[in-house]
């Protein structure tokens, strides 16, 4: 799945939706992972969402 960045038109490759964040605070907490081809990022879920709208491939 492709999605395009809302604020810098950037293209991503979402690679895996729900991880869990097991980290202190954040346990339980809903991430995707996603990339643009060269570095890898993680990001809460429902934060993806807002700044990331989906295209089509």
């Amino acid at each position: 799945m492709k999605y395009r960045n809302l604020k810098k038109g950037t293209i991503y490759e979402v690679l895996q939706t729900g991880i869990i964040n097991c980290t202190n605070a954040q346990d339980g907490q809903k991430m995707i992972l996603y990339t643009n081809g060269e570095l890898t990022f993680c990001r809460e879920e429902n934060e993806f969402y807002k700044k990331f709208e989906k295209i089509s491939e």
